[in-house]
């Protein structure tokens, strides 16, 4: 039986609370004490330390994702495999602004979320660019 879920519904509960946790408590890596009252270091919980890798690491599968596949499969999901490699692309964009990386700039992320949200297939759109134009805001940049 294939189920179809509600248009409301979180398109990614697990990237949206790795975005949560990264916003509410910053990108930190993993030091293998929790914070007190979270989970066990490594228990995918994403209000533990490290949600930042694990965001990173999640997105770069995404972003990772290959663009011109020759296959019938492939051509079936033409739309959606680049738009799944912008949304990445405008959240690590995002995730490296938020950890100061040097030489990334508001307006680069602006730029990707940009190209991101120009397709028309909807991938994460109701996760990544919500992230991303907070950390937009925590810049001082208004998306």
């Amino acid at each position: 039986m294939f189920l179809l879920a509600p248009p409301s519904a979180d398109q990614s509960p697990g990237l949206t609370a790795l975005c949560t946790s990264v916003l509410k408590n910053g990108a930190a890596p993993e030091t293998g004490t929790p914070p007190e009252g979270d989970a066990t270091p490594g228990s995918g919980d994403a209000s533990e330390a490290g949600a930042g890798e694990r965001l990173r690491a999640e997105l770069g599968r995404l972003a990772a994702l290959p663009t011109d596949a020759p296959s019938a499969l492939a051509r079936e999901l033409a739309r959606w495999v680049p738009a799944a490699h912008d949304m990445a692309a405008a959240g690590l964009a995002a995730l490296d602004l938020l950890e100061g990386v040097e030489g990334r700039t508001p307006a680069q992320v602006t730029e990707a979320l940009t190209r991101a949200e120009a397709h028309e297939a909807n991938v994460l759109r109701r996760v990544i660019p919500p992230f991303v134009r907070e950390v937009l805001t925590r810049a001082g940049t208004p998306s």
